[in-house]
């Protein structure tokens, strides 16, 4: 008599079960490098670790919050505001220490915009940077190559 028909009322276990058996799975986690920067899971968005950061530039911000001029240089702004950071961080100390529920607030503020400033400074600074290099790089492989044509300009002119 065939086993199949002697289980009664119990199916038997699909042919996917096996991957399930006590030992290697072979079950793996699906691929995730080749999707965007953001894909959803269950309905909610997530990051994906994989993808390379932007280089599009700041996040935005209020410019009631910006605590540096965009117009002048971004470095010099950007030790400026590094310089300043200590100062900050003492007076919402003092804040805190003196009178935590009325003084505390502002210099969070202060302290908030200053941090929040520095990051858009950085970030706005992150492509020219990019940009930057990249052009470094390029004057360095011309540079090359004009050596290299002069070096085989040499060889041409004795050979002749």
């Amino acid at each position: 008599m065939n086993t199949e028909q002697t289980l009664g009322s119990y199916p038997i276990p699909p042919a996917h079960y096996s991957q399930f058996a006590s030992g290697s799975t072979v079950m793996k986690p699906p691929d995730i490098s080749n999707l965007g920067p953001t894909y959803r899971v269950f309905g909610q968005v997530v990051e994906n670790p994989n993808f390379p950061p932007s280089l599009n530039g700041a996040p935005p911000i209020d410019r009631d919050l910006m605590l540096y001029e965009p117009t002048k240089g971004l470095k010099a702004e950007i030790i400026r505001l590094v310089d300043t950071l200590p100062a900050s961080v003492a007076g919402l100390l003092r804040g805190i220490e003196n009178n935590p529920n009325s003084n505390s607030h502002k210099a969070l503020r202060d302290f908030d915009c200053r941090v929040k400033s520095l990051f858009h400074a950085m970030e706005s600074l992150r492509p020219i940077e990019a940009k930057e290099s990249v052009l470094k790089a390029l004057q360095t492989e011309i540079d090359i190559r004009k050596a290299a044509n002069l070096q085989l300009d040499e060889v041409l002119s004795r050979l002749e």
